[in-house]
């Protein structure tokens, strides 16, 4: 959700929002979100945004995690539970620390998820560009927009 809600960033279909929208609803595959914000508030952001979602993202729902539920990585953790051990799974976020943690800390099964930290809304990337030259894009690498929504749309993610 990072990015996609920036004030004056939506501008309609062609927007973070508006672009992240026809994605997410191109998308075939299950997915989960990670939310800094708590379930509640967590899942009214998102049915605002994206009505779509209302019925697979309430705050109860299984596939949203929120602060209540612990940090990302305990989330991860519990997501790589769920998840029969020959699935793909990636996992896309805008905040570096978690990426990071998530490949320093994760579980064994969490060894084989591809990693993307996304670039769209940040200023300042050299940081996060010198963070994953280390993993010389084997599992972590930077993401664009316009790659999030060519990958997510086509069913690659």
């Amino acid at each position: 959700l990072h990015g996609a809600e920036k004030e004056g960033e939506e501008g309609g279909p062609t927007g973070i929002a508006g672009r992240i929208h026809g994605a997410l609803r191109r998308c075939r595959s299950p997915f989960y979100i990670l939310s800094q914000q708590e379930s509640p508030q967590a899942s009214s952001i998102i049915t605002q945004k994206w009505e779509f979602l209302a019925s697979s993202f309430s705050a109860e729902s299984p596939r949203l995690f929120g602060s209540e539920a612990g940090t990302k990585l305990e989330a991860l953790r519990e997501i790589s539970t769920r998840i029969p051990e020959h699935a793909r799974v990636h996992y896309i976020d805008a905040d570096l620390n978690s990426i990071q943690t998530a490949l320093e800390e994760g579980t064994p099964q969490m060894d084989k998820w591809r990693m993307y930290w996304t670039n769209w809304g940040h200023d300042d990337v050299s940081q996060a560009k010198s963070f994953l030259k280390d993993y010389d894009g084997t599992r972590a690498v930077e993401m664009e927009l316009d790659d999030f929504v060519e990958l997510v749309g086509t069913g690659v993610i």
